[in-house]
Order: structure tokens, then sequence, then C-alpha cells
């Protein structure tokens, strides 16, 4: 690997493009990105991937109600949800952050649980599914440990 290429990564991660990374776009490119940004569900089951316990990191095919619960999140600016155990919650809503911090500017997320290690488990969710995402898609990283992230536009 040359110097040239290194200055792409943040920190030498191969997965993670860095917030000063030249990016050249190819129409389909371009296409593909404005359509990601205009559909939450189509970013989700065309690019990400999510660690699993049962299948490891793999594709996602969101369930009817985690479609409903992500439409809610992406329409309101409040939104709390009663639902059972297991059922992809935290999933659903890692997955929701990391594309409105992509596509929106200056946006801020907090995640809150009764643990902090369970608050972590939620940014290294997110982290892979940037990490499996294609160099292209990804926002710029400036900022990137087991409490943060933060994206060259500015969302955290």
């Amino acid at each position: 690997m040359n110097s040239e290429n290194e200055n792409q990564f943040y920190l030498g991660n191969e997965l993670i493009k860095r917030a000063s990374a030249k990016t050249e776009y190819t129409n389909e490119q371009i296409e593909e990105y404005i359509k990601c940004s205009l559909d939450i569900f189509y970013f989700i089951e065309t690019y990400c991937k999510i660690p699993t316990v049962d299948h490891g990191v793999s594709n996602i095919t969101l369930y009817p109600y985690q479609r409903k619960m992500i439409q809610q999140m992406v329409d309101e600016r409040y939104s709390f949800f009663s639902t059972p155990r297991q059922v992809s919650k935290t999933a659903s809503a890692c997955l929701f952050i990391l594309w409105f911090t992509i596509f929106r500017s200056d946006k801020d997320f907090f995640i809150v649980a009764n643990k902090r290690d369970t608050a972590a488990e939620s940014i290294y969710r997110i982290t892979v599914t940037l990490e499996n995402l294609p160099f292209w898609l990804q926002p710029g990283v400036t900022s990137l440990n087991k409490g943060s992230i933060t994206f060259a536009n500015g969302s955290r």
C-alpha cells in the first residue's frame, strides 16, 4: 500500500474512509447515493450489513414491524415504542442512526442505555455496518472510538 492510499483510510483501517479522503464518483454511484439518501429502506436492504449472533455480519431484510418503526423514526422527531424483547429494536435504531447521520449534516445522536457496555454495543453495530458499506457511500470519519463517531459532515 502506498502512502497516498493510506491517507484515504481512518487510522489505517482500510474499511473506514477518513474525512480528508478524495473520492471520485461514477454517474451510477451518484445516482445510488441520491437514491439511498431519499429512501432509507433501499439504503438498508441494498447496502447495509449488521452483526448478528446467529449469522455473523449479514445482509438485512427488514420485517414489516421494523419498517414501521424505522418509518416512524424518519417521520417524527421523537419516537417511543412499546415492544417485546428480542425484536431487533436496537438494530433498527442503529440502521436509522447511520442513515440519518450519513445523509444529513450537523445532526447529533445520543445512545442511552442501562449500562455503558450496552450503549457501546450500539456504537459497535453502527461501526461494523459503516465498515461494510461501499467506500464511495461512506462519509468521511473525523473521530471513531468505542464511545462516539463523528463524520466530516458534522453529524455525530
